[in-house]
């Protein structure tokens, strides 16, 4: 598979109009139509909730007794954290789109300061017209508490992105002329994107190696061409057990690549073909 994304067309993008355009440039709604079909999506369930509570657990083994980081443990179940989603977004109130605008704030957590999270918690609001006064459900401002020590935790044994982070941070703040950002952030940022990417290569050669073709390995994601008599499913099938054994030989234990079809937009016409079509329309 490559390290970087197809080149498709042309972008309609004023900064890239005439240049050849990357599956990752185009809208998601014209890359959707295009690879319908034809390529299905992958890529690792709850990734930076479960790397981060992997990593915990590989700087103190005993992370998971008492009650010091137990949240962010049961963040990583499936059903309490889409518990956690709707404690979210009925809290605040947020009748449309609030799954979405709960991960989004999760996701803020993840990589903001102490310092920084307030400011970004009320911008975050305003853009959801949330009363400004609003504060985090107590289970969730334990999470945030939880995690900012676990991330403390975590780059103490990881000092190289640290290291890294402040080069980044000073070298930025030189030629944009703001202030230096902290490197906590930084440096989490960049580790927990290395594990994905680390891991996501991993699955690519694996997969390969059963006789499927990564077409693109991106920091996030893998599309893999859909075989002829194959479908999304049974990629799913054998994503699930290929994850089982880079857990098994890597020490992970929550590592699961998901696959699934495109989400085509709404509005798009239904396709003439038939399902005995579609294996034909792939060679």
């Amino acid at each position: 598979g490559r390290a970087y994304p197809s080149l498709y067309g042309c972008c309609a993008n004023a900064e890239y109009k005439g240049k050849l355009c990357t599956i990752q440039a185009m809208p998601r709604e014209i890359r959707a139509i295009l690879l319908h079909q034809r390529i299905a999506d992958a890529d690792a369930a709850d990734a930076y909730g479960s790397f981060t509570a992997d990593l915990l657990l590989k700087v103190c083994p005993r992370a998971r007794e008492g009650n010091s980081h137990h949240k962010i443990f049961e963040m990583t179940e499936p059903e309490a954290r889409e518990a956690t989603l709707v404690t979210i977004y009925k809290h605040f109130n947020i009748l449309a789109g609030g799954r979405s605008a709960a991960k989004r704030l999760l996701l803020l957590m993840l990589f903001c300061s102490d310092e920084n999270f307030p400011g970004a918690f009320t911008k975050w609001k305003k853009g959801l017209t949330v009363p400004e006064e609003a504060e985090l459900p107590d289970s969730v401002q334990l999470y945030f508490s939880q995690l900012l020590n676990a991330r403390e935790l975590i780059l103490s044994r990881y000092t190289d992105f640290k290291d890294l982070a402040q080069w980044l941070n000073e070298k930025d703040s030189y030629f944009s002329g703001k202030k230096q950002k902290k490197c906590e952030v930084t440096a989490f940022s960049h580790l927990l994107g290395s594990v994905e990417h680390h891991l996501l290569s991993d699955f690519a050669v694996a997969t390969a190696g059963l006789g499927h073709i990564p077409e693109d390995l991106i920091f996030d994601g893998i599309h893999i061409v859909i075989p002829r008599h194959s479908s999304t499913a049974a990629i799913d099938a054998m994503a699930g057990r290929v994850s089982s054994d880079i857990r098994d030989g890597e020490g992970w234990t929550r590592f699961r690549v998901r696959v699934k079809d495109f989400d085509l937009p709404a509005g798009v016409p239904a396709s003439r073909r038939t399902e005995a079509d579609r294996p034909a329309a792939r060679s």
